[in-house]
């Protein structure tokens, strides 16, 4: 059930580390299947004592500092003397929010980095955003939820030593999936088949667990071997919780699928390599399909009676191809990022176009991008490679030839980072010729025949210009007003109230 995430160094800190070199661990993994439990053996299998917190306790940002302030400590909490071979075990940490358990994640954080004990920290979701900033600095395990099998094989060891044998192997597999494969709610419904299913044969159909749906879920019960047997208007159910969303989960995640066949005795039976690589190129052709149904959607906004196609081609046909089981979590599109990151590039690319211009003719960005960027880049660097703090007056040179700044001289060295090492060029500087470069560039005066706007000057002097607009309205208000008076004045049949003349001041006695 539990398995170690092997994570990219840059992900995080530590990540490929000891785990003894961490000082709390982060259990995650959908509810029922024993991440509690598992705590708490291993705690006492070590002989040490745990204090447990869930979500029946306040975990306030005030109340959590008390575990690390010097005049309260853990045993303060638990009535004991001690605290050494003491454990603190925060349950549910991502129920920490609201009103009442405010700041709690961001003071967990705190405690953790100095802290005197083990810390373990168990939560569900592992997406929420405050998990996220809470995983960096926790050991990262993953329970994941066991297979029917599983279940299957450890509450049959229950039921024989419970002295329960009438219950038939169709009747468990089946209260295991009305559970959702969760093992603390299995033995609850088998509890309660144990008192009523002599007496009501319809029990096990009459336990069912109200499971919240979510994407990530309903995807891998989209690959689910369960849904082999549902009809056409379940499965499209699945795509249309979030049509947009589905088809990207799929995409992501069908490599990461392992496909079972079913013979005619409904028997499962596990596929070749060649017959598992011809359902992968099945699934990915049936995916071609739908993103065409799904551009003609978009682009028509009077095609909208193609999204059920667009939901056969692009969830239901690839999940029945590759139908089976997951090999791990389910993964969140990487479309997003890819999409971010290419219309940034397509931004700066189109800048540079059109610094350029004036000096090099081309048709549009793309044909300057495929014919031109990558010779100006070669052109720029080398330089600086071969002659390093010498060539920096010769890359300012040709920079201005061709009416480019500094700014634009890193993008084009970041849009041509594809070659055979796939590094940026201008990384593999030393740091003396950047600093050189910078340094003479920022002295000199540079023409261009564009303005060079700064966004961040250009917010502040628009918020001087509304608040210039304001005083100038304002101004004109009291001119108006003033001409109005004026009006009044020369208008004979208005008669203007004449002021008094003021009294004058009493004088001062004379001092004797």
């Amino acid at each position: 059930m539990c398995s170690k995430i092997n994570s990219k160094p840059s992900n995080g800190f530590n990540r490929n580390e000891d785990p003894a070199l961490f000082k709390a661990a982060l259990l995650s993994g959908p509810p029922g299947i024993g991440k509690t439990t598992a705590a708490q053996l291993v705690c006492e299998h070590l002989n040490m004592e745990y204090i447990e917190k869930n979500a029946s306790d306040q975990r306030s940002k005030k109340l959590v500092a008390t575990f690390s302030s010097d005049s309260h400590s853990v045993a303060s909490f638990t009535n004991k003397s001690t605290m050494s071979n003491c454990v603190l075990i925060m349950d549910e940490v991502d129920g920490v929010a609201g009103n009442e358990d405010r700041g709690g994640i961001q003071e967990l954080i705190l405690l953790i980095k100095r802290t005197r004990i083990p810390i373990i920290c168990i939560c569900n979701d592992r997406q929420h955003k405050k998990i996220r900033s809470l995983a960096n600095y926790c050991y990262d395990l993953r329970f994941y939820r066991p297979t029917v099998q599983q279940i299957r094989g450890a509450m049959m060891t229950v039921l024989h030593r419970e002295n329960i044998h009438q219950i038939k192997q169709e009747t468990l597999d089946e209260i295991i999936k009305s559970c959702n494969q969760d093992v603390r709610q299995t033995l609850h419904s088998l509890n309660l088949w144990a008192i009523e299913g002599e007496t009501n044969p319809n029990a096990a159909k009459m336990i069912n667990k109200s499971v919240n749906n979510n994407p990530f879920e309903l995807c891998r019960v989209s690959f689910s071997d369960d849904l082999r047997q549902k009809s056409l208007s379940d499965k499209l159910d699945i795509f249309f919780y979030d049509y947009q969303l589905m088809p990207l989960l799929i995409q992501e995640n069908y490599l990461q699928c392992a496909p079972t066949l079913s013979n005619s005795d409904n028997h499962k039976q596990k596929v070749t390599d060649l017959e598992q690589l011809s359902l992968l190129a099945k699934a990915a052709e049936s995916m071609c399909i739908g993103d065409v149904c799904s551009q003609m959607i978009y682009s028509r906004n009077d095609s909208w009676s193609l999204l059920p196609y667009q939901g056969i081609f692009s969830t239901v046909a690839p999940c029945s191809y590759v139908r089976g089981h997951l090999r791990g979590m389910v993964n969140f599109s990487s479309f997003f990022g890819q999409r971010s990151r290419t219309n940034k590039n397509e931004r700066l690319l189109n800048e540079i176009e059109k610094h350029i211009c004036l000096k090099i003719a081309s048709a549009n960005k793309q044909q300057f991008n495929l014919d031109y960027l990558s010779y100006i880049a070669k052109i720029f660097i080398q330089p600086l490679q071969k002659l390093q703090q010498q060539g920096v007056e010769q890359c300012i040179a040709l920079l201005d030839e061709y009416y480019l700044n500094r700014d634009d001289f890193q993008t084009i060295m970041e849009l041509n980072t594809w070659g055979k090492t796939g590094k940026n060029p201008y990384d593999q500087l030393d740091t003396q010729t950047k600093s050189s470069l910078t340094r003479i560039y920022n002295k000199t005066a540079h023409r261009t025949p564009y303005a060079v706007i700064d966004m961040k000057k250009l917010k502040k002097s628009k918020g001087n210009l509304d608040e210039d607009d304001g005083e100038e309205s304002d101004g004109d208000e009291e001119d108006k007003e003033n001409e109005e008076e004026g009006d009044l004045e020369q208008d004979a049949m208005i008669k203007m109230a004449k002021k008094r003349a003021a009294k004058p001041a009493a004088k001062k006695p004379k001092g004797k």
